[in-house]
């Protein structure tokens, strides 16, 4: 093939391309991701900090997927319209930056760093649960 004819294949590609584009539609409510995906790693996460924290390395693959999990679905809740309002952003972003950290700290097998990013992402949890989630009495 020529380059001119190169050329015109790969502008023809680069416009499929951008025409492929996917745009979001949300589907799942916030109360389906919490429930479906969020709780269960939490509580995941949460039994294997009251167990020490992540020993083996099957420990830490399921830390880091677990957490990780955590970070992209409050994304997905931060997407299409499901945001409240301002309360909920700062929670969702400290859950987020913990995911960050959590994730790169599982990666390094560093106990300390996972702890603290846990600390982080409970705290966002924490922060939006207080003014939204009602309590089972």
């Amino acid at each position: 093939m020529n380059k001119r004819g190169f050329l015109f294949v790969f502008i023809l590609a680069g416009a499929g391309l951008v025409h492929a584009a996917h745009i979001y539609e949300e589907t799942a409510s916030v109360h389906d991701i919490m429930e479906v995906v969020q709780g269960p790693s939490m509580k995941k996460l949460s039994e294997m900090m009251k167990a020490g924290g992540p020993q083996t390395d099957d420990d830490w693959k399921h830390a880091r997927e677990h957490i990780s999990i955590l970070g992209e679905t409050t994304q997905l809740l931060l997407m299409g319209n499901r945001v409240k309002d301002d309360p909920w952003t700062p929670g969702a972003q400290k859950v987020i930056d913990g995911s960050k950290q959590g994730t790169a700290a599982a990666k390094a097998k560093d106990g300390d760093a996972f702890r603290a990013a846990m600390g982080s992402v409970g705290a966002g949890c924490r922060s939006c649960h207080k003014v939204y989630k009602k309590k089972k009495k």
